[in-house]
């Protein structure tokens, strides 16, 4: 907000960039990010983008509100049912030493 250019280490020390890379491997590694965002939902990256750019007009609370309106939106569509729905057929299928629990299941 002081208007100051930051570099990339300092924009990662602020928590404003999520890591740095070198400038050898930057376009392979936003080439996987990319395809691995593209693989989701359409529908989740459309909300997850409206919430930023609609969110960043809005107060705190307003924002939130509407991240969290829009993720229960996605989380009750049919995209969201059928991963569920997979994520559960994968875990039935896995073998008892793959599956990862959490807690005591006593």
């Amino acid at each position: 907000m002081s208007g100051d250019v930051l570099t990339a280490e300092q924009a990662a020390a602020a928590g404003i960039v999520e890591r740095v890379l070198p400038t050898p491997v930057f376009q392979a590694e936003a080439s996987r990010l990319a395809r691995r965002m593209a693989a989701r939902p359409a529908s989740a990256l459309a909300a997850a983008k409206r919430a930023l750019v609609e969110g960043s007009r809005l107060s705190l609370t307003e924002g939130l509100r509407l991240e969290a309106g829009l993720f229960a939106e996605r989380l009750a569509g049919p995209e969201s049912r059928n991963l569920q729905q997979d994520a559960r057929r994968r875990y039935a299928e896995a073998a008892d030493g793959d599956r990862i629990t959490f807690g005591d299941r006593r």
